[in-house]
């Protein structure tokens, strides 16, 4: 990867963080670089160490309702 392709990613990886709660609680954040969808659960009880790839921003939003994220 090239140093303006490395940059390039990167802007698009957090540039896009967006928050997500649980019971008015932020329990994980997300990023979106290249077309996949990335999940990271933050440092609290059952979200700890979660980290997800999606293929699609369809099956990002399944995961996020089965889960009760807002």
């Amino acid at each position: 990867m090239t140093d303006n392709a490395r940059k390039e990613y990167l802007n698009q990886f957090f540039g896009s963080k967006r928050y997500l709660y649980q019971d008015n609680e932020r329990v994980a954040h997300i990023h979106v670089a290249n077309g996949n969808y990335y999940f990271h659960g933050h440092i609290v009880p059952g979200w700890q160490g979660v980290k997800k790839t999606f293929d699609t921003a369809e099956e990002l939003e399944i995961y996020i309702k089965q889960h009760g994220l807002e």
